[in-house]
């Protein structure tokens, strides 16, 4: 005798602007709020001023994102980067990270890449 398979349906939640899905309802409205691909978030992946060089993975030379408007998509750097910090002739001492306008951004630091909500934002054409 052989044991039959159980057929079991899976409701999955998909982002309307990007391939990616979640199992969860909430996380995938969480990720439309965020995503690049989404032009109600004003983001750089959807924008006029957007540039992207993939580069040359074949022979090792490496790409890179810019904003021909020259907003900087460098992010608010972490700790280890940030000039407050690694200024040896910085007056006031090394501040703390919750005291660092340069560090924190809504508790969190703001990783290098692309920028949601940009006030110079444009539809990309």
């Amino acid at each position: 005798m052989t044991a039959e398979l159980r057929v079991i349906q899976v409701t999955r939640y998909g982002c309307p602007c990007c391939p990616r899905t979640e199992s969860s309802r909430k996380r995938a409205l969480e990720h439309v709020d965020r995503c690049w691909a989404n032009p109600d978030n004003r983001g750089c992946k959807t924008c006029e001023h957007f540039e992207q060089d993939p580069g040359e993975p074949d022979v090792g030379l490496t790409g890179g994102e810019w904003c021909e408007l020259g907003v900087s998509l460098a992010g608010k750097p972490w700790l280890a980067l940030c000039p407050a910090h690694t200024d040896p002739d910085n007056p006031f001492g090394k501040p703390g990270i919750d005291d660092c306008p340069d560090c924190i951004t809504n508790d969190k630091p703001v990783p290098p890449g692309p920028i949601l909500h940009c006030d110079l934002w444009e539809a990309n054409r």
